[in-house]
């Protein structure tokens, strides 16, 4: 028996057939047959060139010319039969020269085809090189040079594949077989092309190699090339989703670790000597927190621990005093100007917490990322958030049960509905921590409405065990402080003096074309060998723009905002701390989670909307202590478009009463109601945030008659492993309680949250946190849908409750529009018409009175008074605004007009009469669009294209309004 092996690499099989021999035709003839060994690269087999049953190769024997059999190979093995009573007459020359010649026409095609193929993929590689160079940038040079190079290496390598495959077929040696092989020869029958030769094979030899005959035949055509050469749209644009399942593992496995300090990382390879070491450290730690706690006033001692751990001789302005307070159990408030060093104040308080936990509350996922892995070892602290998965916010509660971690991170959101229903795993909270806690106040320029209703939550789920509070901000006017101790109920607070940073050199030029200007500022002098430059942009399609230009001008530049991928970002973020990238363009939310200390430049393209944001945007930049360089682009259409934010963010007097009416149709004696949040904001047509906000504001005008609740979820879904169980209510009463008020559907358990607490006497988030907790008791999944906004109308409303709700939205209003107004001029009187017109030195003309804004009670009008030396009379002739004449007011009345006739076009009489009645009757729709303020039925995407979207965005929104007035009322008198 001759056993003869076959790997043919594209299948990736093995192949071992096994042929039996006749031993007496062996000892006979005792003729040795030799085959030829067939190439195997894997993509120039014979066998993948044809085939519907099998291929076959013929070659001439060495030894005798009379030969009576014939070897027949196939790709999984050799298979030979015996000639036939027709083919016995022919004789054996001319059934040799027959083989003959079909191997040399097949041999001769083949190579004459993969020359083909090379040249025609060659040629196709060379155009699209060409193009490609003409696209890209100069940056991407050295990696085409790269690739070029491994693509003439691979053409080397597969010419010289080609040219040994001609040798070994051209000068094969027969090899020796053990002995005569004995098998039937059939019929053989030449292919329609005449260039191969089929053979009759059995039915099991044909099931056998039937899978991969068929996928071969769909790739190569009879002559041996490829069917479709090109691949379809379809198969180009097909998604492997396991490679985007791993790709979504592998990205939030680096987001867990990156929320992780270094201090939970266990080190395997520590020395013994390391060991002993870290162990003589902690004990140091320990012995000086001992001797800190001994003596509080002893400033020493907080001393010696600070250069232990943080390598510092000397506290910061701030930050003794903060520290000292926290451990006498007192809550205070720290102003500071940014990069001063706010989060070492918590940071060093941390060491004080053996068995209990301290939270910092962050804004931002990606700053609580950041702060985290750049935390000591000897700090053990972790971020909570959305992007974690489920298991993995698992393994962060196991750390906080273990007692493992000092610091937790969290954002309100992710408290509010989520880790606060864990905090009786927490033990002991030592102290809570708001960081930007401007966001509190509804003054401030990014307030957020869960930071304000922040205090009642903790109070919520702590009860009466409150720990002190530690509220820090670097952007705190003299109203926003007061609003943040007043919220919190603190005493004390310390505000930095000096809130100017003096390293910061600010320039500002009113350009026509901002894209040239923008090269060349990049290109000058100062900002040319500039390491680390960030350019702030309003929107993620501006991002994108921007980078792009960017790119096409040869400069190294990325953009990143919230709409790249999680992994995406991070390795922007990484690329750009380590100086592989000089220019990154973001918005302006992420660009705050960029902690770099060296950025050397700020650019702004649009105009902030106050002082307090522009000094923490500019604040990135600069804070190693050396020079750096703060640029403003400043145009009047930024200026009306912020306004127009700021307008549709505050509702009018008519909104706030339509909201009140709903919120008494809703009233249930003495019971807690809710509006769904998608169905709210249709109704009313303002965004969520808004309508809680106003929901907050009538509370606090009702004198107790209202109460609104922190947002929570409509339904909660109880999953059970199998079915809900008697002993299951028996062991928990609420559970009990929950399956009399709720409702079967598909073996779990839905249950309306409200009800729930209205039946229970419970708030809505408390039935949600006992509801969650029946999972560590009895395993029970739960699941939460729809988010709603709960409130409970407690007694009659006072007559008088809007007029004090729309004082304090107007007030709310009116402090916006100013600090836009102000940031506006005083930008305005710092800037130069043209930035070719900025010397080499780029020093600030005058000055943006940063230290006045701050600690003055009313800024705005103080610094106008220092500006124009008690001149002013009316702000708005320092404002791009244009004056309201009679020819602008029949240009609204034309457009008015004009957009009716849009409106009511093709459509029959009881729509126009509708659609007329809709506008004409609520005139303030026409005025919004007049000056571009969007909404949610009116939105952008909707008006871009109407008659009258923003035709009048220069004059002021009131006198607008008027002329918009007037012409309804008399359209309605006409009609």
């Amino acid at each position: 028996m001759a056993n003869r092996t076959y790997f043919n690499l594209d299948q990736k099989r093995l192949f071992k057939p096994q042929v039996q021999l006749d031993k007496k035709q062996e000892v006979v003839t005792k003729k040795k047959v030799e085959s030829i060994s067939i190439n195997e690269e894997p993509q120039k087999q014979l066998w993948d060139m044809d085939l519907k049953d099998c291929v076959t190769k013929y070659k001439d024997t060495i030894g005798s010319k009379k030969r009576k059999e014939q070897l027949i190979f196939k790709p999984g093995g050799c298979f030979i039969k015996e000639k036939s009573e027709t083919e016995k007459q022919k004789t054996e020359k001319e059934l040799n020269k027959e083989i003959n010649q079909v191997i040399r026409q097949t041999t001769k095609e083949f190579f004459e085809d993969i020359k083909m193929e090379k040249q025609q993929k060659e040629n196709e590689k060379n155009q699209l090189n060409v193009q490609n160079q003409k696209d890209q940038c100069n940056v991407q040079d050295q990696d085409q040079k790269i690739n070029q190079q491994e693509n003439n290496q691979e053409n080397q390598i597969n010419e010289e594949k080609i040219q040994q495959q001609k040798e070994n077929i051209e000068n094969n040696t027969v090899k020796e077989d053990q002995g005569l092989l004995k098998k039937k020869v059939g019929k053989y029958q030449k292919s329609q092309n005449g260039n191969f030769v089929r053979l009759d094979l059995k039915k099991k030899y044909q099931d056998k190699f039937r899978g991969a005959i068929y996928m071969n035949q769909r790739k190569y055509k009879r002559n041996g090339t490829l069917k479709n050469p090109n691949p379809s749209k379809r198969e180009q644009t097909q998604i492997d989703f396991q490679q985007l399942n791993n790709q979504g593992r592998a990205e939030s496995y680096n987001i867990f670790i990156q929320s992780v300090s270094s201090g939970l990382l266990v080190e395997i390879f520590d020395d013994e000597e390391n060991i002993k070491e870290k162990e003589k450290y902690d004990e140091l730690i320990k012995e000086l927190v001992q001797k800190v706690l001994d003596d509080l006033d002893n400033k020493e001692n907080y001393l010696n621990l600070l250069e232990l751990v943080f390598g510092f001789t000397e506290f910061r302005e701030g930050q003794f005093e903060a520290i000292q307070s926290i451990l006498k159990k007192e809550s205070i408030l720290l102003v500071q100007k940014t990069g001063h060093g706010k989060s070492l104040v918590y940071q060093y308080l941390s060491l004080f917490l053996q068995d209990s936990i301290g939270i910092i509350f962050s804004p931002l996922i990606s700053l609580m990322i950041d702060q985290v892995s750049k935390l000591p070892d000897q700090i053990k602290g972790i971020a909570y958030h959305s992007m974690l998965t489920s298991f993995q916010k698992g393994r962060l509660i196991e750390f906080i049960k273990g007692r493992q971690v000092q610091l937790v991170y969290c954002t309100p959101e992710i408290f509010q509905s989520d880790l606060g229903y864990s905090l009786h795993y927490f033990g002991k909270i030592s102290f809570i921590c708001i960081d930007e806690a401007h966001c509190v106040s509804e003054l401030s320029h990014s307030f957020r409405h869960t930071y304000v209703i922040l205090n009642s939550m903790i109070q919520n789920f702590l009860k009466d065990d409150m720990p002190p509070f530690l509220a820090l901000t670097a952007t705190a006017t003299h109203l926003t402080v007061e609003s943040v101790l007043k919220k919190f109920q603190i005493n004390k607070s310390i505000i930095s003096i000096n809130t100017e940073r003096n390293n910061i050199e600010i320039s500002v030029s009113r350009d026509r074309d901002v894209n040239a200007s923008l090269i060349k500022l990049l290109q000058s002098q100062k900002y040319r060998n500039l390491s680390s430059i960030l350019i702030y942009c309003r929107s993620k399609y501006m991002v994108d723009m921007v980078s792009n230009y960017l790119r096409n001008c040869n400069l190294k530049c990325l953009g990143f905002h919230g709409g790249l991928p999680e992994q995406e970002k991070m390795d922007i973020q990484n690329k750009f701390i380590r100086n592989q990238i000089q220019i990154i363009v973001a918005t302006s939310i992420f660009a705050m989670g960029i902690d770099k200390s060296d950025i050397r430049a700020i650019i702004h393209l649009n105009l902030p909307k106050s002082i307090e944001s522009y000094i923490q945007e500019i604040g990135r930049a600069g804070r190693d202590g050396q020079i750096a360089y703060a640029h403003l682009f400043l145009r009047e259409n930024d200026f009306h478009l912020e306004r127009s934010f700021i307008l549709s963010d505050y509702p009018d007097f008519i909104v706030m009463k339509n909201l009140l009416e709903k919120m008494k149709q809703k009233q249930e004696e003495n019971k807690i109601t809710y509006f769904i949040s998608k169905f709210a904001e249709e109704n009313l047509d303002l965004r969520k945030d808004t309508i809680y906000s106003l929901m907050q504001i009538l509370e606090r005008c009702s004198d107790g008659s209202i109460k609104v609740y922190p947002i929570c979820h409509e339904k909660i879904i109880l999953k059970f492993f199998k079915a809900l169980t008697d002993e299951q209510k028996e062991k928990s009463t609420f559970l009990n309680e929950l399956s009399k008020i709720g409702r079967m559907i598909s073996g779990s358990l839905h249950v309306n949250v409200i009800k729930a607490s209205n039946a229970l006497s419970m708030q809505p988030l408390e039935v949600i946190r006992q509801a969650r907790n029946l999972f560590t008791e009895l395993s029970i999944a739960t699941e939460t849908q729809e988010e709603i906004l709960p409130f409970q109308i407690m007694k009659d409303i006072d007559v008088n409750i809007l007029e004090k709700a729309n004082e304090i939205l107007q007030l709310h209003k009116q402090v916006a529009l100013n600090k836009l107004n102000l940031m506006y001029i005083l930008s305005y009187e710092n800037s130069v018409p043209n930035y070719d017109l900025l010397s080499e030195n780029l020093i600030q003309t005058k000055n943006f009175y940063f230290n006045q804004y701050f600690r003055s009670e009313n800024p705005v009008d103080d610094i106008l008074k220092i500006l124009y030396d008690d001149t002013i009379q009316n702000i708005n002739e320092y404002l791009p605004f244009d004056d309201m004449d009679d020819e602008k007011h029949k240009q609204i009345q034309q457009a008015v007009k004009r957009f009716l006739h849009e409106e009511t076009v093709n459509k029959n009489n009881s729509e126009t009469h509708k659609i007329m009645q809709s506008y004409l009757k609520n005139p303030k729709i026409l005025s919004r669009l007049f000056c571009g303020i969007q909404s949610i039925k009116y939105s952008y995407k909707e008006y871009k294209s109407s008659s009258i979207w923003n035709k009048s965005g220069r004059l002021r929104y009131e006198d607008v309004h008027k002329s918009v007035l007037n012409i309804c009322l008399s359209i309605l008198e006409q009609n």
